[in-house]
């Protein structure tokens, strides 16, 4: 119960920190690492509580939020979404055991 509480409170406090991130003057880029830091966290426990949804929605955030010029966040996004792809494809078209008869 309380994980659930802690699991739909934690993304729009993150969302509504990032929101107000613009308006922190020269804070601004200690709050976005605040930001990344926290959501690396809960990809761990996502990942811990093997709930992809979510560990994948935090990744997302840890991207957005990082500390990179915009053109590596565009291309680890791709490339993340490339390798989604594929592995989605792998699991589609894998051989399966064929019934005997």
């Amino acid at each position: 119960m309380i994980t659930t509480i802690l699991k739909w409170a934690a993304i729009p406090a993150l969302i509504l920190v990032a929101l107000l991130s613009g308006l922190a003057g020269r804070y601004e880029g200690l709050l976005n690492l605040t930001i990344c830091l926290s959501a690396v966290f809960l990809v761990q426990y996502a990942a811990w509580l093997k709930d992809y949804g979510w560990a994948a929605v935090c990744v997302v955030v840890v991207i957005v939020f990082s500390p990179l010029f915009l053109i590596a966040k565009i291309f680890l996004l791709l490339c993340l979404t490339g390798l989604a792809a594929v592995v989605t494809m792998f699991a589609a078209f894998r051989p399966q055991p064929v019934a005997s008869v």
